[in-house]
């Protein structure tokens, strides 16, 4: 993977006149480095991860996002990044194999049959590639959700209490595809309040 640096600067969000779920908010998340975001339920874990991943404008501060020396901004950032997040819906309709080719088309990008073969393996999903997602358990539906994310090789990985409906098998299959991503030079913000997750940070930011 390419050189790349996430830098957060100052950020601040407020939905409530006078009260911040995200005040002065600052790091730097480069190739190898996992950081985790941790707070009790409510205090804005979610809200930093939405805006770190482009998907929420902060009301003071910025995201610098820079890749080989080029600043990377709007729908460029989204196809260096990949968000697994409790919040996020799947278009049921689809197959997992099907959904996974949709989402590489509007991302613009062709299809790794070897690496999403790999991924459905790692995740317990090959057997059922081709039944409708809307017959899934929440289970299976999370897995899902990690082989879109990952499927074209992003830079950052953005994963929100990612272990939310997974059991023991699911949960490992997780800290394989954080381990990979990593030795592959890429980065992972990873927000929870499970205490083996953050011990596979190398740093917690700590919201209140």
């Amino acid at each position: 993977m390419p050189d790349f640096l996430l830098k957060a600067n100052a950020l601040a969000h407020s939905f409530t006149r006078g009260k911040y779920v995200v005040s002065d908010i600052s790091f730097e998340l480069t190739g190898g480095q996992t950081i985790g975001i941790a707070g009790a339920n409510g205090t804005g874990k979610s809200t930093l991860v939405k805006i770190l991943c482009g998907a929420l404008t902060p009301m003071a501060g910025e995201v610098l996002f820079v890749v080989e020396g080029h600043a990377i901004r709007g729908d460029d950032f989204r196809l260096h990044s990949g968000l697994v997040a409790p919040y996020l819906a799947l278009y049921e309709e689809f197959t997992p194999d099907e959904l996974c080719r949709i989402i590489q088309k509007i991302r613009g990008l062709d299809i790794d049959e070897t690496y999403l073969d790999s991924l459905l393996n790692m995740f317990s999903i090959a057997k059922r590639r081709n039944d409708i997602i809307k017959t899934f358990s929440s289970g299976m539906k999370q897995r899902i959700k990690f082989i879109v994310a990952a499927i074209h090789r992003p830079l950052i990985l953005f994963l929100d209490e990612p272990s939310s409906n997974l059991d023991a098998p699911g949960r490992t299959a997780i800290i394989s595809l954080m381990q990979a991503h990593l030795v592959d030079g890429g980065g992972i913000i990873l927000a929870t309040n499970e205490p083996n997750e953050l011990s596979l940070c190398d740093s917690i930011i700590s919201v209140e």
